[in-house]
C-alpha cells in the first residue's frame, strides 16, 4: 500500500484521516480536505509520510525530555484518538518546566479544531513566561 500512496492519494483517504484526528467531524469541511490534500501532493511529502509509517523504532526516548529546560507548553486534545492524553501527562512528568493544557471536545489537532481557545492558552502561557523572565532578570541585576 505504501507504493500506492506514493503515487495516488485520493481525497477520501485525506477525509478519513481528518475525521480520525478531529473530535468534531462537522469541522472537516471540503475546503479543509482540499487543503490537506494539496499539502500531501507537495514534493517530498508522500515519501516523508511513507518513511514515517515504516518506522519500527521501539526505543523509548522519553527520558531525553528531562534535558529540555525551556518553559514548555503541552497542548493536547482530550479526545485525541491517535495519541491518548495520557501521553501528555508523560511529557509533563519528564519536562522539568512544562505545563499541560488539555482542551475538551478536541482531537489530535486542537490548534485547528479550537483555534481561539488554543491561541488564548498560548498567549497566557507566553505572558507567564515573559513575566518569569523579567523577574529572573531583576533578581540577577540585584545580585550584581
Amino acid at each position: 500500500i505504501n507504493e500506492l500512496v506514493r503515487y495516488i492519494t485520493p481525497e477520501f483517504v485525506i477525509k478519513q484521516n481528518l475525521e480520525e484526528v478531529y473530535y468534531d467531524d462537522k469541522k472537516v469541511s471540503q475546503a479543509l480536505i482540499e487543503q490537506y490534500h494539496d499539502l500531501t501532493l507537495r514534493t517530498g511529502n508522500r515519501d516523508a509520510f511513507i518513511d514515517r509509517a515504516k518506522t519500527e523504532d521501539s526505543e523509548d526516548y522519553s527520558e531525553r525530555l528531562r534535558r529540555i529546560e525551556n518553559e514548555t507548553l503541552i497542548l493536547w486534545g482530550k479526545q485525541d484518538s491517535w495519541i491518548p492524553v495520557e501521553h501528555g501527562q508523560l511529557f509533563l512528568d519528564r519536562l522539568p518546566n512544562a505545563e499541560l493544557q488539555v482542551i475538551d471536545k478536541c482531537g489530535h489537532v486542537p490548534m485547528e479544531e479550537s483555534p481561539i481557545l488554543s491561541l488564548n492558552i498560548y498567549r497566557d502561557f507566553l505572558a507567564r513566561v515573559k513575566e518569569k523572565m523579567i523577574d529572573n532578570m531583576s533578581v540577577d541585576l540585584e545580585h550584581k
